[in-house]
């Protein structure tokens, strides 16, 4: 069987800060950088070109595009995947995109997928004895932390689906 290191990992966010540092794990560990894929909606962009400067492939991606990540995934062993609260701070449309996500690594048979995610505070705040202090900042989904819940409930969806899939839970403090 062949290694890890000749495997094609996809790598989305590649340009930013998470999916960037993937990618210098990846290389720290000796992986090859034609085998390391980077996700960008910006392709023609100054951090997509240094990427490419050093072998790695650069393809365009957006998680609104389903078509645009099957084809992103295509022929990929594992995928680092992350969405970003911060780019509308809509709760729906991150697990929306999540949801697109699942949707295309299942249709290219992506063999494993490591999911950046968060908690979902809502089941902890509901066993809290003060839990009616609590603002609910998102009526619509009654979300507490709109950043965390959405990529909390849309990553059980994720675990549900036949995608293999780890959760990387970035960070929390209690």
């Amino acid at each position: 069987g062949s290694t890890l290191e000749n495997k094609l990992i996809a790598v989305m966010g590649a340009t930013g800060l998470q999916g960037g540092a993937v990618v210098d794990a990846l290389l720290a560990a000796g992986h090859a950088a034609s085998n390391i894929r980077a996700i960008t909606r910006n392709p023609t962009g100054a951090k997509a070109a240094a990427l490419a400067d050093k072998g790695i492939q650069v393809v365009q991606g957006d998680a609104d595009d389903e078509a645009s990540m099957v084809k992103a995934f295509e022929n990929a062993y594992g995928a680092f995947l992350v969405t970003n609260f911060w780019a509308d701070m809509s709760m729906a449309h991150e697990m929306a995109q999540t949801k697109t996500l699942q949707n295309a690594v299942l249709a290219a048979n992506v063999t494993h997928v490591i999911l950046s995610t968060l908690e979902d505070t809502r089941p902890i705040i509901h066993a809290a004895a003060d839990k009616d202090t609590w603002t609910v900042l998102e009526k619509a989904l009654g979300s507490y932390v709109p950043h965390f819940d959405g990529k909390g409930a849309a990553s059980k969806e994720f675990l549900a689906s036949a995608a293999p899939t780890t959760l990387l839970y970035t960070s929390f403090y209690y």
